[in-house]
């Protein structure tokens, strides 16, 4: 991809990528919100809201913020709901999107949402989802399951699209708070 032809939408993401990176959430967080913001103002394909929406539900499961994630499952699925099409690449990304559910749910202590969360993963995308599989037959055998076991496999599974590997930095553009959050919205330096 020539530098001068990639979106201002994907270089705002790829900064984001390179905050969450270095462990600064909240404004990647913030840089994948504007990047979806633009994405819509300038008409840009929905191959990057996705991309940008993915980044920040992410975002959002790594900080913590696991009800904002159910929030975005939620709304996931009633839109397959609404979908007629039943192609194998929506039934993966609606196991994809239970995948997440479950792991949200195990994370926060609910284990038997988890396994069901999880049991229709596997069900609707079969071997294609390793990781909701092997979280089900752990949850299945009773074991505890400790938050580092969970980012373990996670990692093992290449479960996070944000990693060292997919991050473009030559890409990154350099911004303000105010650029991210809005004039006077700017976080305190961490």
């Amino acid at each position: 991809m020539a530098e001068q032809s990639v979106p201002y939408h994907f270089r705002v993401a790829e900064t984001g990528k390179k905050y969450a990176l270095n462990g600064d959430l909240e404004r990647a967080l913030g840089c994948y919100r504007l990047a979806m913001r633009l994405t819509i103002n300038n008409k840009g394909p929905e191959l990057f809201f996705r991309h940008y929406l993915e980044c920040l539900v992410e975002g959002l499961e790594l900080n913590g913020d696991f009800d904002e994630v159910l929030v975005f499952c939620d709304h996931l699925e009633q839109l397959h709901d609404q979908l007629d099409n039943a192609g194998q690449l929506q039934r993966l990304d609606r196991a994809t999107n239970h995948q997440r559910r479950g792991i949200v749910y195990l994370k926060s202590g609910q284990t038997s949402l988890a396994e069901v969360a999880l049991q229709q993963a596997v069900s609707m995308a079969g071997n294609n989802l390793p990781l909701a599989a092997s979280l089900l037959r752990w949850l299945q055998s009773r074991l505890t399951i400790s938050p580092e076991r969970i980012a373990q496999e996670q990692s093992k599974h290449r479960y996070f699209s944000v990693r060292k590997e997919t991050l473009r930095p030559d890409l990154a553009v350099s911004i303000t708070d105010d650029q991210i959050f809005g004039p006077g919205q700017s976080l305190t330096p961490k």
